[in-house]
């Protein structure tokens, strides 16, 4: 990969970042930020320091890292302070089930968002105000508040703003946990933006966004070395978390679609990972009547080392941007079974990859993970093939690429 013959000044901003909560957009934030500074492009990643463990600044594989003081941190040095033990995101929980489910604990949660939201503006407009003559483009990650945030502080000090849609819908509802919420709802329309397919550009363009100032390009991956001998291994995987909806994840599809599974073929053995409390979907299983054939794994730390024993990976989700486990899975050489949405659909060929079922069908899902897993043969095809299409459009130096490409065309209308 031939890098941009300038090296460009870039500020990712993002309210969580390694090693806190990391999420979809989190982790391309991290993957994007660090392929940058391998071509020597200079990027400082301005975050919320969520707790007293977290250091205010520190180096992470060339990204300079300045985290912004919100609520838990400053809880956590007077904690200190008064030498308590525990966390002060603890402590805040502790108190909320003292109140739960009272509107009063609703109240306190909507205050502390308002106050962590309001802080973060704070610290974030700061750093930006102190670093401004040093940067060439901000770049924001998830279209909610934070992209109407940095397109007003970047007008403002004369940068231009990118931001990279996570979700379908692209815009995320902007509340009264927000401060200043209706000006921000105003900012993000005005921005530049990167669209992981082309159903969320022209989502984005429904909002307001000019379509000259959308450009479609998905999310990266990197490519481990060995390829998962799937036709050799025995059980499907599914990764996600379970703090979020599931309206977003479809886990009840997941389970009545295994449930079908097991009664076709009683020794198909299903690992589940993710974060998150998973006993509604436990209880959802034993109804089901195949809670002894699913593995709830929690969080795995070994992530690749999971993969890499898979024969199959299933994800049914009602709702994704680009999930970060699809590509993870196929580019490990993993075929899949997904539901027909956007996201899923820019990652998986049909027949070729993995198989494409409706959205909301546990009988379509059941069938096609019997299909594959009574055929070694046709997993181990769609494994190579799915390893090599994401090398060739999914790998991070390819995806930088192209982020580049749009950072130029940007900063060059900018000079013209």
């Amino acid at each position: 990969m031939t890098p941009p013959h300038k090296s460009i000044a870039t500020c990712m901003l993002i309210y969580n970042y390694w090693p806190d909560i990391a999420g979809g957009a989190e982790k391309q934030c991290r993957l994007q930020a660090h392929e940058l500074a391998r071509r020597g492009h200079s990027c400082l990643i301005v975050a919320a320091r969520t707790s007293g463990a977290l250091p205010a600044q520190e180096m992470d594989n060339g990204c300079e890292v300045v985290r912004v003081p919100v609520l838990e941190a400053i809880l956590d040095s007077v904690l200190r302070r008064h030498q308590q033990v525990g966390s002060p995101t603890m402590e805040i929980r502790k108190v909320a089930e003292m109140w739960k489910p009272s509107a009063l604990s609703r109240m306190a949660a909507t205050v502390v968002r308002w106050i962590n939201t309001g802080l973060f503006m704070i610290g974030a407009a700061s750093t930006l105000w102190r670093r401004r003559q040093s940067l060439d483009l901000i770049h924001v990650h998830i279209a909610g508040w934070h992209a109407g945030f940095a397109g007003w502080i970047g007008h403002f000090l004369g940068i231009p703003v990118i931001c990279k849609a996570a979700f379908l819908p692209a815009f995320p509802h902007i509340g009264g946990d927000v401060p200043l919420a209706p000006l921000w709802r105003r900012w993000r329309q005005r921005i530049s933006y990167i669209a992981l397919t082309s159903a969320m550009a022209e989502d984005i363009v429904r909002e307001g966004v000019s379509a000259d100032r959308v450009c479609i390009i998905p999310n990266g991956v990197d490519i481990p070395d060995q390829a998962a001998p799937v036709d050799r291994n025995q059980f499907v995987l599914y990764v996600g978390n379970f703090t979020q909806r599931v309206s977003h994840k479809a886990f009840d599809v997941l389970i009545r679609a295994w449930a079908r599974v097991v009664e076709a073929l009683p020794e198909a053995h299903l690992v589940v990972a993710g974060a998150g409390d998973s006993s509604t979907w436990q209880v959802l299983a034993e109804t089901c009547h195949c809670r002894n054939s699913i593995e709830f794994a929690g969080h795995v730390s070994d992530m690749p080392a999971l993969y890499h024993r898979a024969a199959l990976f299933v994800l049914p989700s009602r709702g994704e941007g680009i999930s970060n486990a699809l590509l993870e899975a196929q580019a490990h050489g993993v075929p899949a079974v997904v539901s027909d949405i956007p996201g899923n659909c820019e990652v998986v060929v049909d027949g070729t990859t993995g198989l494409v079922v409706p959205v909301d069908d546990p009988a379509g899902f059941a069938q096609a993970i019997l299909d594959l897993l009574g055929d070694p043969v046709r997993r181990s095809r769609m494994g190579k093939a799915a390893r090599e299409r994401i090398r060739h459009n999914f790998s991070v130096p390819i995806i930088v690429d192209r982020i580049c490409s749009q950072y130029e065309n940007m900063l060059h209308k900018v000079t013209a």
